[in-house]
């Protein structure tokens, strides 16, 4: 199969990729009225030589890329499920092929020259997050996948990586108790063995999840009315909030986004957090306004009798 491809390739055949299903243009249109089923059937076909691993590791200069997207472009038409299917099995095929970690990279990374590394050296991992995004488990879930994900995972953490749950449980107990020194000795020596350590995505992982607990707690404990001198805290912790947010809507886009509920999620909590500043700046600014026509309308003497200024 692969050398009769092969061949027609090297003779200049290609296989046109079908238009939209629902699409109007004038040749469609044509097609359709002539032989409906012969127009359905050259599509069929078509769609099956595209998804042939012949075909896509022979004609493609990235095979792993054009079949997670024509995966996914099968995947919305019901008809096409089992060829969505077989792209998504070539991609997990290619992966199992591989026999050293340079060549699981080239396949996570995809082409290094349009996606460059990102910050402090780590790969891109371009293919995973299509792979997420089409929802190919079998190829996130692959050992070679994973092997690589935990390495990065534990990245510059080694031999944390062996230790026991009970290890890893003290590791997570001592972050928690240590978070604020943590902090300070990042920003103050961002590029020390301990701020690479903290750089690691399970550290920042776990500093993440402590500092988001404590920030529930207090919003706990503002929410009881009992502390006063708490009730600012959970303002001060959400300043930085909002930064993280629109961060994430630039880099993904709004569609790309909205698409993942927990970020809907996450926003619609800081708009109540916007509105809950904003009612409370207004409040503030009545007030003031109040307290300023008392002062300026009313003596000491009359106050137990005054009353509010006329809209």
């Amino acid at each position: 199969e692969y050398e009769i491809v092969h061949i027609l390739l090297s003779r200049g055949a290609r296989i046109e990729r079908p238009h939209d299903y629902f699409c109007q243009c004038g040749e469609c249109e044509e097609k359709q009225k002539v032989d409906s089923f012969c127009h359905s059937r050259s599509r069929m076909n078509a769609y099956k030589g595209l998804a042939s691993a012949a075909y896509l590791a022979l004609s493609s200069e990235d095979p792993v890329l054009t079949a997670l997207e024509l995966s996914s472009e099968l995947a919305r038409l019901n008809d096409y499920r089992k060829l969505s299917m077989q792209c998504k099995d070539f991609v997990v095929g290619v992966l199992d092929l591989c026999r050293n970690t340079e060549e699981v990279e080239a396949i996570l990374n995809g082409d290094v020259d349009q996606c460059p590394p990102s910050a402090y050296n780590r790969p891109c991992l371009t293919r995973v997050t299509l792979a997420i995004k089409y929802e190919v488990k079998k190829f996130v879930a692959h050992p070679n996948c994973q092997q690589q994900l935990l390495t990065i995972w534990y990245e510059n953490l080694s031999g944390l990586r062996q230790q026991s749950m009970g290890v890893k449980c003290w590791t997570v107990l001592g972050v928690t108790v240590g978070l604020p020194f943590l902090a300070v000795a990042y920003w103050v020596m961002p590029c020390s063995k301990l701020g690479q350590v903290l750089r690691s995505p399970f550290m920042k992982f776990v500093a993440h999840a402590v500092s988001f607990t404590i920030f529930l707690g207090l919003l706990v404990i503002n929410a009881s009315d009992r502390f006063e001198g708490v009730k600012n805290l959970p303002n001060e912790t959400i300043v930085d909030h909002p930064r993280q947010v629109f961060r994430e809507i630039w880099v993904d886009g709004p569609r790309e986004y909205v698409m993942h509920l927990w970020n809907v999620l996450d926003f619609g909590m800081l708009s109540i957090f916007a509105a809950s500043f904003t009612a409370r700046f207004m409040a503030f600014l009545k007030a003031s306004k109040a307290q300023l026509y008392v002062d300026m309308h009313v003596t000491e003497a009359d106050l137990s009798s005054a009353t509010l200024p006329e809209e």
